[in-house]
């Protein structure tokens, strides 16, 4: 939660200051029968007007939310009541119990997220992954961690600058290293696993078992 300003559109008090947004004759590809969308076009969010849009509309609602004079008063408490600590649903991957503590950072509101583990045996608890270390070492956002069913392996799923892309790559729980393999061009942030063996996933024609050790 924040007063950070970012907004796709925001009113302001004057009418005639309003800039309205461009429409066009578009028959929505994804709707049954003839269904005009005169917005669709800002549904290609990678497209350069789309990309132009939002910038204007964003610089449009800051200086809107800045000029609201109670609106840095409410920003500096919300910021005096965080950081809290957000503790996740332990899951059991192969010998450890795994669970993500999530901070929220006062400074840009985002969440520095670690993930502990406990050893099942012998009880032993310790801070295994930051998540904003592996995004620094893949140079990317992760959208997803997977763990192979005996916990050996994790996929990691590595987004693209704009989400159209994904990357997968395998982390060995042991080492805490990346394995050689990984995979480009994923379409869809999913992936399952098969046995230990592999994982199946998205990128056609291909849907074959990738074996993480495989070159």
């Amino acid at each position: 939660m924040s007063l950070s300003c970012f907004s796709l559109s925001i009113s302001t008090s004057d009418p005639q200051q309003q800039d309205m947004t461009p429409s066009q004759q578009v028959i929505d590809p994804y709707a049954i029968g003839n269904v005009d969308n005169p917005y669709y076009w800002l549904e290609k969010i990678t497209a350069h007007d789309t990309q132009k849009w939002v910038r204007e509309q964003s610089v449009s609602a800051c200086e809107t939310i800045e000029n609201i004079p109670f609106f840095y008063a409410i920003d500096k408490r919300i910021r005096e009541l965080l950081p809290y600590q957000a503790v996740y649903q332990p899951k059991v991957h192969g010998d450890y119990v795994y669970f993500e503590s999530a901070t929220l950072n006062k400074y840009n509101m985002g969440y520095n997220t670690i993930i502990k583990r406990k050893h099942i045996q012998t009880g032993v608890e310790e801070e295994y992954l930051k998540l904003s270390d592996i995004e620094k070492r893949v140079n990317g956002n992760i959208t997803e961690l997977s763990f192979s069913p005996d916990g050996s392996n994790i996929a990691v799923l590595i987004a693209n600058k704009d989400y159209s892309n994904y990357t997968v790559y395998f982390l060995d729980t042991k080492t805490n290293n990346f394995l050689e393999n990984h995979l480009d061009n994923i379409k869809n942030p999913k992936v399952a696993w098969k046995n230990n063996a592999g994982i199946f996933y998205i990128a056609p024609p291909a849907k074959t078992p990738l074996t993480p050790n495989s070159r």
